[in-house]
């Protein structure tokens, strides 16, 4: 199970699978192979936010604000994980996740259908697909949305925030503390 955790940079979807034993979700990389992990989608979504020490919940609240949406809102974690949720399948029973969630960054393309009930099919990279209920107007939308929403963000994550070196003032104040670090331990040793 943890085994996905490991390669979130590979990820090229995450999408909830019916099995016997109920729900689970087969996470999808991007060299063709993947993972059955016996967790709900919402889970695994909160374990990759867990790993990235982000706040689902503000990270969803920045993307509504940047939408106008307060649904369907892409997550973005890294520069290499920008997950678009689509709705993949209709749920059995009530309560069931509808939605996958595809990495921008492992799209091919979009194309129609060729089984209904979906309407259009996102190809990845390694050669999976995910069929998608909505059309390929909406789901090119919604890729399109997710670019602009990443470009938006990602410099806002603190993991991309760069720490500003043209401050002087700052690094004369981190030296002073550093000799006098220094001096502290000379006179203690």
């Amino acid at each position: 199970m943890k085994n996905f955790l490991n390669k979130l940079a590979m990820i090229a979807a995450i999408v909830p699978v019916y099995q016997e034993n109920g729900d689970v979700t087969m996470v999808v990389y991007q060299d063709g192979t993947n993972d059955i992990v016996p967790l709900r989608v919402r889970a695994v979504i909160r374990k990759i936010a867990h790993t990235y020490c982000t706040d689902l919940i503000q990270l969803k609240k920045k993307t509504a604000e940047i939408t106008d949406r307060s649904l369907y809102n892409t997550l973005v974690f890294d520069q290499s994980l920008i997950l678009i949720p689509l709705k993949t399948r209709k749920p059995r029973v009530p309560g069931d996740n509808t939605l996958a969630y595809v990495n921008l960054k492992a799209v091919v393309k979009t194309l129609p259908s060729p089984a209904p009930p979906h309407r259009s099919v996102i190809q990845l990279t390694g050669g999976h697909t995910v069929p998608i209920y909505w059309t390929p107007v909406r789901v090119k939308q919604y890729l399109n949305q997710a670019e602009l929403i990443s470009q938006k963000l990602i410099d806002k994550l603190p993991r991309y925030q760069k720490q500003k070196e043209d401050e002087p003032e700052l690094n004369a104040v981190a030296q002073k503390l550093a000799e006098l670090l220094n001096e502290i331990v000379k006179v203690k040793g």
